[in-house]
């Protein structure tokens, strides 16, 4: 079995956060062990040696992401679920924002790293992983059966797969102009309007979404993001800060 224990420091480390911003600019298939040995002057031998395979390595990459994410998701629903479906929704999409402070990895980096591994194929990751997005995804679902039984579970579960899938390439193609906050917001309306339930929650008295004219459009810093109180943000330690990139009008797949 591979061990996915992040290294604090070391060979290893480097190795690992050189790997992980290689797949942030470039996506998994694309990064080579000779692109991630020469972007730290390394032995091409030492990926085998710390890792096994570059296999091992990438599933070291996705689990350092997405296994704080799955943590925050479980932990939120049992909240979210209280508020119906914006409630869930709110849970899921909100979750990948919070779990970046858990890494100690700067937000936008976090979230561009999580979207590669949001749409990586589940049938090519690791049995561990794919296991773990399976579990996190049949709490969510079964969660939506409750909020909204009318909707029959082969609806469900497609409306359910655009989703995460939107949401991914979203987050891979992350827009430098709004803040992430912000655009977290538009990705919970598309999920709730996925299920074509209307603008209302399944609590009549309260508004699926909050006001977006609320929220400024354009920040100068990712600081304004929606986190718990008690989620105290940390000055990024190992992972860089991602390049940002001129935002045009398809930087974005699901804008409302």
């Amino acid at each position: 079995m591979r061990d996915l224990k992040v290294p604090e420091s070391g060979p290893k480390r480097n190795l690992l956060d050189a790997t992980e911003r290689l797949v942030v600019e470039k996506g998994f298939d694309l990064v080579s062990v000779r692109d991630i040995t020469g972007a730290i002057k390394a032995n091409v031998a030492a990926v085998n040696y710390h890792f096994g395979s570059r296999e091992g390595l990438m599933d070291l990459v996705m689990s350092h992401a997405m296994d704080a994410v799955d943590e925050a998701r479980v932990e939120a629903l049992e909240v979210g679920k209280k508020d119906g479906v914006e409630g869930i929704f709110s849970a899921y999409v909100n979750s990948v924002l919070t779990a970046a402070a858990r890494v100690e990895m700067d937000l936008a980096f976090f979230l561009k790293l999580s979207g590669r591994v949001m749409v990586f194929p589940a049938a090519l990751l690791s049995p561990a992983l794919a296991d773990g997005r399976k579990q996190v995804n049949e709490l969510y679902l079964k969660a939506l059966a409750g909020a909204v039984p009318q909707i029959s579970t082969a609806d469900l579960e497609a409306a359910w797969a655009f989703f995460e899938a939107g949401l991914g390439q979203s987050l891979v193609n992350l827009r430098s102009d709004l803040a992430p906050a912000v655009q977290a917001k538009h990705w919970i309306r598309f999920g709730v309007s996925a299920l074509g339930v209307g603008g209302i929650s399944q609590k009549a008295d309260k508004p699926v979404l909050a006001d977006l004219t609320e929220i400024p459009e354009k920040t100068e810093s990712l600081e304004s993001v929606i986190v718990p109180e008690t989620v105290e943000i940390s000055k990024p330690v190992k992972a860089p800060k991602a390049k940002s990139k001129k935002a045009d009008d398809q930087s974005m797949m699901f804008d409302f």
